[in-house]
């Protein structure tokens, strides 16, 4: 399916190349046709024995009275141009001339999406850096399609693959993410700097409504189909294309957020992030605070504290029930005992107490979010 950029574009090509004048895919399944009556055929390919290989190997091919020319689209695997020859036109300085003609179609059609995608990277980068200022309404439609700009309300998500991509993974991985969420159901895919896809769906559209389901099963499709891992974040609704920097910094703060407290949810959703979201917010001095008065100021010089934080974590996690956490740790149940006793000794805090519990889950929590930020407390630097 062809976005309706790509559709205007061949609208205006097909009063510059006259006659019938259309697109297909791999398939020979017509994806746009114009100047003359759809051929009748499920495939303008249909009665080809040989191999599809060698039919697409050169500049151009000839078959059932067509002349075909490949072009580049983003998001379509194979597609090529097409025009009719008729019999008064079969010669091969004919076929030539038609193949050309094509062929500088091709070359404007790619050309013009390269333009785009740079119109629109410039766009997004100018809009999530919040510069407004000297952005008219009608360039936003006009970049963005009419669809976006007119939408009630708005949810962003952002795909950030782990680790540095070649140019042909960013290429892969922008196919896959537009086959996911195809323009012509009202999708705007944008590669910002770098290899980031960001996507932003109108709330009521087909997608829009089933974009946390398709969230969910994203890093599994794009492994697949793309080899490159990536982390999924999605903001919460948002009522204007004008609002998509603050879109953009929830998805993105959620990302952070999921990566800090290494949670295993297949992707991070703003609105669902609960405690994590909480303690993220907090101010670092308070963070620090907060964990020396919990564990004491020489607890975590301990050579041990490492290990006993595993330990009460799993405790924890495990609804405070000891021989479940020492089978999770594949330790003996009275060496769970005994890591038990020692951290309380160490602290003060009865971990098998509820509200005590809850403390120092939360410490933990703040303690994970201070490591990531490199403040070394584990390691007695601070």
């Amino acid at each position: 399916m062809l976005s309706n950029f790509v559709k205007t574009q061949l609208d205006s090509l097909a009063g510059l190349v006259g006659g019938l004048f259309g697109m297909v895919n791999e398939s020979g399944q017509i994806l746009y046709c114009a100047g003359g009556d759809v051929p009748e055929t499920d495939s303008l390919f249909k009665g080809y024995l040989g191999n599809p290989g060698d039919l697409f190997a050169g500049p151009y091919f000839c078959l059932n009275d067509y002349i075909f020319c490949p072009v580049e689209i983003q998001g379509e695997d194979s597609v090529f141009l097409f025009t009719y020859l008729s019999e008064a036109a079969r010669s091969e300085s004919d076929k030539i001339a038609a193949s050309k003609l094509l062929s500088v179609a091709a070359y404007a059609i790619a050309d013009q999406e390269i333009r785009h995608e740079r119109k629109l990277s410039d766009l997004f980068r100018r809009l999530i850096a919040d510069n407004r200022k000297g952005i008219a309404r009608s360039e936003i439609e006009e970049v963005c399609g009419a669809e976006i700009v007119k939408a009630a309300a708005l949810r962003l998500l952002l795909i950030t693959p782990v680790g540095e991509l070649s140019v042909g993974e960013k290429d892969i991985l922008a196919s896959v993410v537009r086959n996911i969420f195809p323009p012509e159901q009202g999708c705007l895919c944008v590669q910002t700097e770098g290899s980031r896809q960001i996507v932003i769906c109108p709330v009521d559209c087909e997608v829009g409504k089933e974009i946390e389901t398709l969230a969910a099963t994203l890093c599994d499709t794009i492994m697949a189909e793309a080899m490159v891992l990536v982390r999924v974040s999605l903001s919460s609704v948002f009522g204007d294309i004008n609002e998509v920097s603050a879109g953009f910094q929830q998805a993105e703060r959620a990302r952070m957020i999921g990566e800090t407290f290494d949670l295993t949810d297949k992707y991070y959703d703003y609105n669902t992030l609960g405690l994590e979201k909480f303690v993220f917010s907090f101010p670092t001095q308070a963070c620090v605070e907060y964990v020396k008065e919990t564990f004491g100021e020489n607890f975590l010089n301990e050579r041990s504290a490492g290990e006993l934080l595993l330990t009460v974590k799993t405790f924890l996690d495990c609804n405070q029930n000891g021989s479940e956490a020492a089978r999770v740790l594949y330790i003996h149940r009275n060496t769970m005992m005994y890591r038990l006793d020692k951290f309380n000794r160490l602290t003060g805090l009865d971990c098998a107490q509820f509200n005590t519990g809850l403390r120092i889950r939360l410490a933990m929590m703040i303690l994970q979010y201070l490591e990531k930020k490199d403040l070394g407390l584990l390691r007695g630097q601070k």
